[in-house]
Parts: C-alpha cells; sequence; structure tokens
C-alpha cells in the first residue's frame, strides 16, 4: 500500500515532480513515493510524515534570483545533523550554493527546478 498524500500545504510545481522528489530524497536520505503516472511526487521524512509534495506543471517558472539581501525566501528548509556535509552532499547531488556560509549556520541553495532552499544549523 502507497503512502497517502494527505497535503501539508500547496503543492511545490515542478517541471518534473519525480526529479523533484527523487533529488531532495537523495540529499536527505528520505524517500518518496509516486502517484498519477508520475505528475505528482510527495517526500516523506524518516517516521514517514508527509513532508512536502511535487506537482508536475510543465509551464512552471522558478523565482526570479534573490536581490543580494541576508532574508531570502525559501520554499523549504532543512536543519541537518552535520551542516557543511549536507551542504557537501547536496552539491554532489546537483544543488548549487545561492548564499550564506558555514560559519554562520545557515546556507541557501537553488535545486533542479530554481527553487531556493535552505540548510541550517537552527529550527526557523
Amino acid at each position: 500500500m502507497g503512502h497517502d498524500f494527505g497535503r501539508p500545504g500547496a503543492p511545490l510545481k515542478s517541471p518534473n515532480a519525480v526529479r523533484s522528489a527523487a533529488f531532495y530524497a537523495r540529499m536527505l536520505g528520505w524517500s518518496f513515493s509516486v502517484r498519477d503516472g508520475g505528475d505528482e511526487a510527495a517526500l516523506f521524512d524518516p517516521e514517514g510524515g508527509l513532508y512536502a509534495v511535487f506537482q508536475t506543471d510543465p509551464g512552471y517558472k522558478p523565482p526570479p534570483p534573490p536581490d543580494g539581501g541576508d532574508d531570502v525566501p525559501c520554499a523549504l528548509c532543512f536543519v541537518p545533523e552535520d551542516l557543511c556535509k549536507a551542504a557537501y552532499f547536496t552539491l554532489l547531488c546537483g544543488g548549487e550554493i545561492v548564499s550564506g556560509d558555514l560559519k554562520g549556520g545557515e546556507i541557501v541553495l537553488r535545486d533542479f527546478d530554481g527553487r531556493l532552499f535552505r540548510l541550517s544549523r537552527h529550527i526557523l
């Protein structure tokens, strides 16, 4: 039996929902599930809780690049046990650093879809 896709909020649009969910699942060591022939994919935390739902939208346009300020709006935020290792592995998975530094305890990255996400030492 598959996971329930009860919504945590609005789905995150993507040109390829499966690719997006797979990126975050690989980066975090979590799991994901697919339905509707790949038009939706859900990301689940290690306890099986629904974290995010991605929905394929061929017309998806990434958000504009940040203006360089300190408060960069991000669609997702993760608090890894080891920020340095998580940032390095994220780069290996295909993420791109946008701003922040390891000493400051927070990094903003961009995924394949141009979506910004945050790795932080602290729950925001």
